[in-house]
C-alpha cells in the first residue's frame, strides 16, 4: 500500500499503487519492478509504516498527481481504514479528474468486494462496531467506493494463473494508455494551449458518439502541428490511435494508399501485421477492426474525397466514442464527406507572432535592441502565419540590422520561395476560371464588396459565385460582412504568379496594379495583348500624360481603373458637411482624340475623366460597369446599345446635361448621379424597359425639380435617394404597386406633401423626410406601410399633423420626431420600436410619457428640451431594454429612484437640468453620464458608482476599446465617463490632485495583480481661456500650461516607445480627430503608463454636441472618468508599469479651454468610501500578523502608531496624500520584509525617522511632495534600495553623503527641490544609477558634483538649472551609456556645449530648447543613434549643422533667428532629406504634433486617411506660423489641407 513518506518526485506520477502490505514482497513488488523497468514512474511506499487513523496529506496529493491508479484488492485490503480512505480519494479523482482506475482482484472474488461479503464483510462488521453517526457516514463512502471500483474492467488473478503473465498484461495495458507513439511537434511552439483548448471543447472527448472533426486553414497556418499536439494529448484515452501524415503526398499511387491502410491497421492492432493485398480489401479490414473499439485516427493534409473514402468512409466504420480528425486546406471536402464539426485555425496574434519569430531569429545572447522596430515590421509582413515567421526568423538569424532592412525591401517584390511553394499548393488545384478569379482578387479586388466583384467577374464569364465558393473552401479568401478578404501572403503569392510570367517586363504581365509598373508601361509604350487589367491610383501620383499609343496593343484589356479613392472619399465627406459645394478632383492629361481599346472592356472606372465625351472609338459591347466620378462628361452616348451594362456612376460630374436613354441600357441595375446638375427634361416613358433596375441615387442634384411620372414602372427598384435635392417640390403618384422599393430618401427637399398613393410602396422599410421645411401634411395612408422600419420627420417645422394611426406600424424600429410643432400621436402600439426621438418637441402631456413606457423593446429614448416639469414618471423605469436616455434641457426636479432597475442603461443625459439637485443610485451598467450645466454635485464615488466599478471585469470581456455613441455625445474607450458641473471643485475623494492639465502618480508594486484594485478615477476641471491666452492661441504661441509642462520631471518619455503603442492607443486617437473637428465640445485624456524602459498610452475621449459649448459652455465644468484595469490591452497586463501620468486637453467650439485642476485616484473593491477621508487615528494594537499590504491613502491620520512593527511580514505600506500626517514612527525599521514605502503627497510630513536597524528588503521609497527638510545619515541602512523619489520636496535643504552608500540605487528623483543647495560630492560612486532627475534645483548649478562615475546612467535631466558657468564636458561627456540628456532652459551659451559631448555614442534624445545657443557644434553628426533633437525657442540660433541620418524628429519652432530655413539649398535641408531617405517605413508622430493639432491641422487623421507610412515634420515660428510637412514621395498630399486650414500656400515649394 502506498505511503506519502516515500515520494520525492514533485511532478505527475504515471501510476499510483494502492495495496495492503500482505502483497508487498511478491505480487506488488513484481508489478512495481515491471512498471519501473518499462519507464513508468510509479508511486508506492518502500517500507511498511505504522498508520494512524487519518490519511496523510502527502498521500492525497500523490493520488491527485497520478494519471492511473491500480488498486490491488487482496484478502485483508478492507481491514485497513487507510486503504479504504485511499480508495475513496481514487474514486473522487476518477470522477473529477478523469483519472484511469484499474482493479486487480488478487485471489479474492470480485463479487465479495462489490457486495462486501466474505473477508470484506467481516472487515466491515468490525468497522461498524460502536461506530457513531460520523463514522457510519464514512463507512458508507467506503462501501460505495468498493462497489464502483469492482464494477470496473480489470484483472482477476486465480490460484492456477501465472502471476508473471498477468503482470505483463497489466504493464502492456499501462504502456498503451500512457505512451502511444508520441509525435514530434517541433520546438518553439507558441500559442498552442489556447488553440488546443478550443479543439478539445469542440471534439467533446467524453461523448460516446462517433465524431468526424475537420481542421482547416491555409497552408502554413499550423494545422498539422496542432493536430500532432492534440494527438499527443488525448491518444492515451483511446484503445487505439493512428496518425497518418502527409496523406496528399503519400496517396499519389495505388500502392501508396495501400501502404497507408496497412499503417493504420498496424497502429490500431499494435503490430499484428495484417495482410491486405489491395485497397478495397484494406477498406473492408479497416471497417472490421476499427469498429470494435474506441479509436483516434488523424488524417493529415487530405485534399480529395477519394482519400477519405479509403481510410474513413462512414461513421459506422468506427466504434463508439471514436474521433476522426482530418486536416485539410479544402473546407468543401469536409462538407461533402459530412464531417460533424470543423475548426478553422486562426493566425497568431501580434504578441504570439513576435514571440515565435524571435525564437528563430535571435540567439540567446543577441542584442535585440539593436534591431529597433525591425522585428515588428517582419511580424506585420507575415500577418500571423507560423510558417512565414519560422522561415523568416531562420533566414534572418545572425544577420545584421542593415541586412534585415535590405531583406525587407526585397520581400516587397520577391517573396521567399519556401513560403510560396507551400501556399501555392492551394492555387495549383484551381481550374482556369477559378485561377483568373483568384488573380483578379489578389491584384485588384481584395477588400471589395462581394456583389460588386461578382458582377464584374460574371461579366468576364468567370462564374463568380462558384469561384468564390471554391476559393473559400481552399482558404484562399474569406468573405466577412460581404467583403472579400485575403491574407497578405496569399495576395503576395498571387502577385508573384503574375510577375513570374515575365519578371523583367511588366508589359507582358496579365495585370498591372502598382504605380511604378503602370507608369513604366504607359510611358515606354510597353503594353502588350497580355495585359488584361490595369488599376492605377492617382491619389498620390505625379501627373501622367495618357496617349493613344500607350494603349494601342492592349486589345484584351477588360479591367481599367484610374482612380483617386482616398481623395474622393475625403472630398465627399467635406462636400456633405459643407453644404453640397462643387467638388473637383485633379485630372489626368491627354489629347482630345485619345483612344483606347474597349472591345473586351468589362469595367471602366476613371475618376476626374477630363473629356466631355467618351473616345470616338468607344464601343464596349461587353461593358458591365462604367464609373466616371467627378468627370467633365456632358453626355455619354446618343444611340449606342449596351446590353450588358449594369452600373453607371457619374457622381459629381457637374457638366452632365443628359442621362442615357433607358432603351440604350436595357439591363441597367444601378444609376448613381449624386451631385450632378442635370434635369429630367421630358418624361422617360421607356423606364419600363429597365426590368432589372433596382437603385437610383440622385443625392444633391440641386437642379432636379421633379421625378418622372413613370417611375412607378420600375418594378424592381429597391433604393431611391433624393436627399439634398433642394428644388424637388413633388413626389409623383404611384400608379401601381412598387413592392420591391425598400428605401426612399427625401430628406432636405422642398416637398410639400406626399401623395396618398404612397401606400402602394408595400415593401418600404426606410422613409426619410427630415429637414423638409415645406412639408405640411402626411397622408393617413402612410400607416398602411406595414413593413416600415425607419421613419424620420425631424425638423419638419411646418408639418401640421401626424397620422393618428401611426401606432399601427408594428414593424417600425426607429422613429424620429425632433423639433415638431404639431401634436404628437400615441405610439403605444409600436411594439418593435427601438429608437424614439422626441427632442425639442413639447411633451407637456404626461400621457404621452405613460404611453412610451409601454414600449418594451425601446433601447434609445431622446426627450431633451421637451419642457418636462415636476417629476419624471416612474413608469419610465419599466423600459427594461433601454440603453440610452437623454433628458437634458428640461425642468424636472427629480428622477425616480427606480432608475437603478434599468439594467441595460449605458448612457444618461441630464445636462442643463437646472432644477435637478440630486441623482439617485444609477444602474451598474452605466458608462456615460452627461450632466454639465446642471446644479448637482458629485460628493463621493458612491453617489454615482456604488457597484458598477466592481463589475467592470465582466463588462470589458477582454476588449480594450469601444465606442459609446449617443444622439448628442460620444465616448471613446472603456470605462465610465461623467461630464458634470464642477462648482465645488475636484471631489474630495480624489486625492491625487494637481494644478494644471496633468498629474502623475506612482502605482503600487503589484497593482495589476491586486484583486481588490479595480481601476482609476480621473478628473479634470475646465475653465475658458482668458482673452490674453486666446490671443496667444490664435497667433500660434504656446499657452502657459504647455510651457510649464516642458519642465516636467518625466522627460524620459522621449527615451523609449512601447512596441505596440500606436496599435493600442494612437490608432484610436487618430479616429477621434475627425469627431473633434466637427463637435463643439471635445475632451481628451492621455493616459500614459510608464515602465522602466518603455511606456504605452490610452486615449479616452469625449465629444459632445451642445449649443452651450458654442458660447461659455466650458465654465465650471468637470469631466470624471472611471477607467477599469481590465480594459487595459492584454499585452500590458503587468505590474512593470510603475507610474501613471494623466494629461487632459479640451476644446470648446474649436478653441482650447484651460484645465484648471486635475486629479487621479486608485479605486479598490473593499473600500466603499475609497480611502476613508474621515479616518483620523489608527489602532494601537494590530491583530493582523499575516497582513502583507496596508493602504492608508487619503486618510486624515496624523501619526502612525509605533505598534506598526507588529505587522512583521508587511511588504507594502502606502500613506499617499495623507495631508495631516506629520511623522513616521522609528519602529518602522523593524518591518524587515517591507519592500515599498510610499508617502508621496503627505504635505505635512516634515521628517524621516532614524533607521536604527537595517532594512535590506526595502526597494522603493516614495517621498514625493512631502515637507521633509533632510534625510538621516542612517538612510545608508537601506542596502537594497533601488528607487528613491524626493521630487517636489520644496523644503529639502540637504542630502546626506551617506546616500552614496546605496550601491543598489537605480533611480533618484530630486526634481523641483528648490531649496536643495547641494548634492553629495560622491554622487558619482552610484555605479548602478540609471536615471537621475535633478532639474529645477534653483541655485545648485555652481555646486554640481562630478557625475563621471555614473557608468550605468541612461537618463539625465538637468532642465531648468543655470549652467552658464559650468562646463559639461568633463562629466557628462564620459557617460557613455547615456541615452537621454535634457538640458532644456539651462541658460547655456555657445561655449557651454563642448565637442566632446558628441562622443556619447548611445545618445538617442538631446533636448537643448530655451537656451542662448547661436549654433550647434558640427560634431552632432557623429551621434549615430540620435533620434530626437529639441531646439525650440533658441532665439539666438542662426545655424544648424549637418544632422545625423538616424534623426527622426527635430523641433525648431520659435527659433526666430534661423535664416537657413527659407533657403531650400541649405545644409539643414540637405541633411534632413538625408534623414528621410534612411527613414524606415513606420509612422512617426513627433514632438510638435500637439502644437500642430492645436492649429487645426489634423495630422493624425490625415495619416489614417492617406495611409502615410513615412512622415517627418518640422514646425517653426517666423512672422506668425509657417508649417512645412515633409512626407517622403507624398509631399503634395497635405498641400490642399494646409491651405484650407490656415490660408497658406506651400505648393510653390519644390518638393524635391
Amino acid at each position: 500500500m502506498a505511503s506519502a513518506s516515500t515520494s520525492t518526485h514533485e511532478g505527475i506520477y504515471d501510476v499510483f499503487l494502492s495495496f495492503r502490505g500482505e502483497t508487498r514482497y511478491h505480487f506488488t513488488d513484481h508489478l512495481y519492478s515491471a512498471l519501473r523497468d518499462n519507464g513508468v514512474h510509479t508511486f508506492r511506499d518502500d517500507e511498511e509504516l505504522e498508520r494512524g487513523d487519518v490519511i496523510a496529506p502527502g498521500l492525497l496529493k500523490a493520488i491527485e498527481q497520478s494519471r492511473i491508479s491500480i488498486v490491488i484488492f487482496s484478502e485483508n485490503y478492507a481491514q485497513s481504514r487507510w486503504c479504504l480512505d485511499e480508495l475513496v480519494k481514487i474514486i473522487e479523482c476518477m470522477t473529477e479528474r478523469k483519472q484511469i482506475v484499474l482493479p486487480v482482484f488478487y485471489h479474492v472474488d470480485p463479487s465479495h468486494v462489490r457486495k462486501q461479503m466474505g473477508s470484506y464483510g467481516e472487515a466491515f462488521a468490525y468497522h461498524e462496531k460502536d461506530a457513531d453517526l460520523k463514522k457510519r457516514e464514512k463507512i458508507q463512502k467506503w462501501r460505495t467506493a468498493l462497489t464502483e471500483t469492482s464494477n470496473l474492467s480489470g484483472w482477476h488473478l486465480l490460484d492456477n494463473q501465472s502471476e508473471s503473465n498477468v503482470i505483463k498484461e497489466i504493464t502492456d495495458k499501462i504502456i498503451t494508455r500512457l505512451n502511444p507513439r508520441s509525435l514530434y511537434v517541433g520546438k518553439n511552439i507558441v500559442g498552442m494551449n489556447i488553440r488546443l483548448e478550443k479543439l478539445l471543447s469542440l471534439i467533446n472527448i467524453d461523448s460516446n458518439d462517433v465524431c468526424f472533426v475537420g481542421i482547416c486553414g491555409l497552408g502554413g497556418i499550423g494545422k498539422t502541428t496542432i493536430a500532432k499536439a492534440l494527438y499527443n494529448k488525448i491518444s492515451n484515452q483511446f484503445q487505439g490511435a493512428s496518425f497518418l501524415a502527409n496523406v496528399r503526398e503519400n496517396s499519389e499511387k495505388h500502392s501508396d494508399i495501400l501502404q497507408l491502410q496497412r499503417q493504420l491497421l498496424d497502429d490500431i492492432e499494435k503490430g499484428k501485421n495484417r495482410k491486405i493485398s489491395n485497397v478495397h480489401e484494406g477498406m473492408d479490414a479497416i471497417k472490421k477492426v476499427l469498429s470494435l473499439g474506441r479509436v483516434l485516427v488523424v488524417l493529415d493534409d487530405v485534399d480529395n474525397f477519394e482519400q477519405l473514402k479509403h481510410f474513413a468512409g462512414e461513421h459506422d466504420w468506427f466504434g463508439p466514442g471514436s474521433r476522426i480528425l482530418i486536416t485539410t486546406r479544402n473546407k468543401h471536402l469536409l462538407h461533402v464527406h459530412g464531417v460533424d464539426k470543423y475548426h478553422e485555425i486562426e493566425e497568431l496574434n501580434s504578441e504570439e507572432a513576435l514571440q515565435l519569430f524571435s525564437l528563430y531569429a535571435f540567439k540567446p545572447n543577441c542584442h535585440q535592441e539593436d534591431y529597433e522596430d525591425l522585428p515588428d515590421r517582419i511580424v506585420k509582413y507575415a500577418k500571423g502565419l507560423p510558417l512565414a515567421l519560422r522561415v523568416l526568423g531562420s533566414h534572418l538569424c545572425e544577420r545584421t540590422p542593415s541586412e534585415w532592412e535590405s531583406e525587407l525591401h526585397k520581400l516587397e517584390r520577391e517573396p521567399i520561395q519556401e513560403i510560396q511553394n507551400v501556399l501555392k499548393i492551394s492555387y495549383d488545384g484551381l481550374d482556369r476560371t477559378q485561377g483568373e478569379i483568384f488573380l483578379d482578387i489578389a491584384c485588384f479586388f481584395k477588400g471589395q464588396d462581394k456583389d460588386f466583384v461578382s458582377r464584374i467577374l460574371d461579366g468576364c464569364d468567370f462564374y463568380a459565385e462558384s469561384g468564390f465558393s471554391v476559393l473559400c473552401d481552399r482558404c484562399l479568401i474569406t468573405i466577412l460582412d460581404n467583403k472579400i478578404h485575403m491574407h497578405d501572403l496569399i495576395q503576395q503569392m498571387g502577385w508573384h504568379i503574375v510577375r513570374e510570367q515575365n519578371p523583367e517586363k511588366p508589359g507582358k504581365w496579365s495585370r498591372l496594379w502598382e504605380r511604378e509598373d503602370v507608369f513604366r508601361v504607359l510611358t515606354r509604350y510597353e503594353g502588350t495583348e497580355a495585359i488584361k487589367g490595369i488599376f492605377l491610383d492617382m491619389s498620390t501620383s505625379k501627373q501622367l500624360q495618357f496617349t493613344t499609343e500607350a494603349f494601342k496593343m492592349m486589345n484584351d484589356l477588360r479591367l481599367l481603373k484610374v482612380h483617386q479613392d482616398a481623395n474622393y472619399d475625403s472630398a465627399v465627406k467635406y462636400w456633405t458637411l459643407a453644404g453640397l459645394f462643387e467638388m473637383h478632383l485633379s485630372q489626368v492629361h491627354f489629347c482630345r482624340d485619345f483612344k483606347f481599346p474597349s472591345q473586351e472592356l468589362r469595367y471602366l472606372h476613371w475618376d476626374g475623366y477630363p473629356l466631355e465625351s467618351l473616345p470616338s472609338n468607344f464601343y464596349a459591347e461587353n461593358l458591365v460597369e462604367l464609373n466616371l466620378r467627378c468627370s467633365n462628361i456632358k453626355q455619354l452616348w446618343e444611340t449606342e446599345l449596351f446590353k450588358k451594362l449594369k452600373v453607371i456612376n457619374l457622381s459629381h460630374s457637374q457638366h452632365l446635361n443628359k442621362i442615357p436613354n433607358p432603351s440604350s441600357v436595357p439591363n441597367l441595375e444601378i444609376l448613381t448621379l449624386e451631385g450632378c446638375r442635370f434635369t429630367f427634361d421630358s418624361p422617360h416613358e421607356t423606364l419600363e424597359l429597365l426590368t432589372n433596375f433596382f437603385s437610383l441615387i440622385l443625392i444633391g442634384c440641386i437642379n432636379l425639380e421633379s421625378l418622372p411620372r413613370s417611375i412607378y414602372k420600375l418594378r424592381r427598384l429597391t433604393t431611391l435617394c433624393c436627399g439634398g435635392c433642394k428644388n424637388l417640390r413633388s413626389f409623383p403618384e404611384i400608379m401601381g404597386n412598387m413592392e420591391k422599393l425598400r428605401k426612399l430618401d427625401l430628406d432636405n427637399t422642398a416637398i410639400v406633401k406626399l401623395p396618398s398613393s404612397i401606400e402602394h410602396l408595400k415593401g418600404l422599410e426606410y422613409l426619410d423626410l427630415s429637414n423638409c421645411k415645406d412639408l405640411i401634411t402626411i397622408p393617413q395612408s402612410i400607416c398602411n406601410l406595414t413593413s416600415l422600419k425607419f421613419l424620420n420627420f425631424d425638423f419638419c417645422s411646418k408639418l401640421e399633423k401626424l397620422p393618428e394611426d401611426l401606432k399601427s406600424l408594428k414593424c417600425l424600429q426607429k422613429l424620429y420626431l425632433q423639433d415638431l410643432n404639431c401634436q404628437l400621436p400615441s405610439v403605444s402600439g409600436l411594439c418593435s420600436l427601438k429608437v424614439l426621438n422626441l427632442s425639442e418637441s413639447n411633451v407637456t402631456d404626461k400621457g404621452i410619457l405613460i404611453n412610451i413606457c409601454h414600449l418594451s423593446s425601446l433601447e434609445e429614448l431622446y426627450l431633451n428640451n421637451c419642457n418636462l416639469m415636476g417629476e419624471i414618471p416612474s413608469e419610465v423605469c419599466q423600459l427594461s431594454s433601454l440603453k440610452e436616455l437623454d433628458l437634458s434641457w428640461n425642468h424636472f426636479s427629480s428622477i425616480p429612484a427606480s432608475i437603478s432597475q434599468l439594467s441595460k442603461l449605458k448612457a444618461l443625459g441630464l445636462s442643463h437640468c437646472r432644477n435637478l439637485l440630486q441623482i439617485p443610485e444609477l444602474p451598474s451598467t452605466l458608462q456615460f453620464l452627461d450632466a454639465h450645466n446642471s446644479h448637482f454635485t458629485l460628493s463621493s464615488p458612491s453617489s454615482f458608482l456604488p457597484s458598477s466599478f466592481s463589475e467592470f471585469q465582466d463588462l470589458v470581456c477582454g476588449s480594450s476599446f469601444q465606442l459609446c455613441v449617443c444622439y448628442s455625445y460620444s465616448y471613446f474607450e472603456e470605462g465610465v465617463s461623467i461630464f458634470f458641473p464642477g462648482i465645488s471643485g475636484i471631489p474630495e475623494w480624489i486625492m491625487g490632485e494637481n494644478m494644471g492639465n496633468h498629474v502623475t502618480i506612482d502605482l503600487p508594486q503589484d497593482w495589476f495583480e491586486d484583486k481588490d484594485f479595480l481601476g482609476f478615477a480621473l478628473c479634470s476641471a475646465y475653465v475658458p481661456l482668458d482673452d490674453e491666452s486666446k490671443d496667444d492661441f490664435e497667433h500660434g504661441f504656446e499657452d502657459k500650461s504647455e510651457i510649464q509642462s516642458e519642465n516636467e520631471s518625466d522627460h524620459d518619455e522621449w527615451a523609449h516607445k512601447s512596441e505596440d503603442e500606436s496599435e493600442n492607443g494612437s490608432a484610436y486617437k487618430f479616429d477621434n480627430k475627425y469627431v473633434y473637428e466637427h463637435s463643439p465640445c471635445s475632451l481628451e485624456c492621455d493616459l500614459t503608463f510608464h515602465g522602466d524602459q518603455s511606456k504605452f498610452s490610452i486615449y479616452p475621449s469625449l465629444s459632445a454636441w451642445c449649443e452651450c459649448c458654442e458660447n461659455d459652455g466650458a465654465s465650471g465644468q468637470m469631466w470624471v472618468l472611471y477607467y477599469p484595469k481590465f480594459a487595459i490591452k492584454k499585452n500590458y497586463h503587468s505590474n512593470t508599469w510603475g507610474r501613471l501620468k494623466a494629461s487632459f486637453h479640451g476644446y470648446f467650439n474649436g478653441m482650447p479651454v484651460k484645465v484648471e485642476k486635475c486629479g487621479v485616484q486608485l479605486i479598490y473593491a473593499k473600500n466603499d468610501e475609497y480611502n476613508c477621508p474621515t479616518l483620523t487615528t489608527m489602532p494601537d494594537t494590530w491583530n493582523m500578523e499575516c497582513l502583507q499590504k496596508l493602504y492608508l491613502d487619503g486618510t486624515a491620520i496624523k501619526e502612525i502608531p509605533s505598534s506598526i512593527d507588529s505587522l512583521s511580514i508587511l511588504v507594502e505600506f502606502y500613506t499617499r496624500n495623507c495631508k495631516n500626517l506629520e511623522s513616521l514612527p522609528r519602529s518602522i525599521c523593524r518591518l524587515k520584509y517591507l519592500q515599498v514605502l510610499c508617502c508621496s503627497g503627505c504635505s505635512k510630513l516634515g521628517s524621516f525617522p532614524e533607521l536604527m536597524e537595517n532594512m535590506n528588503n526595502l526597494r522603493e521609497l516614495h517621498l514625493h511632495g512631502t515637507a521633509i527638510q533632510d534625510l538621516p545619515s542612517s538612510i545608508e541602512n537601506l542596502k537594497g534600495l533601488k528607487f528613491l523619489d524626493l521630487a517636489s520636496c520644496k523644503k529639502l535643504v540637504t542630502l546626506p553623503t551617506h546616500i552614496c552608500n546605496l550601491k543598489s540605487l537605480k533611480t533618484l528623483h530630486v526634481y523641483g527641490c528648490s531649496k536643495l543647495n547641494k548634492l553629495p560630492k560622491s554622487l558619482g560612486s552610484l555605479q548602478c544609477l540609471e536615471h537621475l532627475d535633478a532639474g529645477c534645483l534653483g541655485s545648485i548649478a555652481s555646486q554640481l558634483p562630478s557625475l563621471s562615475g555614473l557608468c550605468s546612467l541612461r537618463i539625465l535631466h538637468l532642465n531648468g538649472l543655470n549652467l552658464m558657468q559650468w562646463s559639461i564636458q568633463d562629466d557628462i561627456c564620459r557617460l557613455y551609456s547615456l541615452e537621454v540628456l535634457d538640458l532644456t532652459n539651462c541658460n547655456l551659451i555657445d561655449d557651454g556645449i563642448a565637442d566632446e559631448i558628441f562622443h556619447l555614442s548611445s545618445l538617442q534624445v538631446l533636448l537643448l530648447s530655451r537656451n542662448h545657443i547661436s549654433k550647434i557644434p558640427a560634431g552632432i553628426s557623429q551621434l549615430s543613434k540620435l533620434q530626437v533633437l529639441g531646439f525650440s525657442h533658441c532665439k539666438m540660433a542662426v545655424e544648424i549643422p549637418e544632422l545625423p541620418s538616424s534623426l527622426r524628429s527635430i523641433d525648431v519652432h520659435a527659433c526666430t533667428g534661423l535664416k537657413i530655413l527659407s533657403n531650400p539649398s541649405s545644409l539643414f535641408w540637405a541633411s534632413l532629406f538625408k534623414c528621410f531617405k534612411s527613414a524606415i517605413q513606420v509612422l512617426y508622430i513627433f514632438m510638435a504634433l500637439d502644437f500642430v493639432y492645436r492649429h487645426g491641422i489634423y495630422m493624425q487623421l490625415l495619416c489614417r486617411i492617406w495611409n502615410v507610412e513615412i512622415i517627418a515634420m518640422i514646425h517653426l515660428q517666423k512672422h506668425g506660423q509657417i508649417f512645412v510637412i515633409l512626407v517622403k514621395e507624398l509631399v503634395f498630399l497635405f498641400q490642399e489641407v494646409v491651405e484650407f486650414q490656415n490660408g497658406y500656400d506651400i505648393r510653390k515649394m519644390d518638393p524635391e
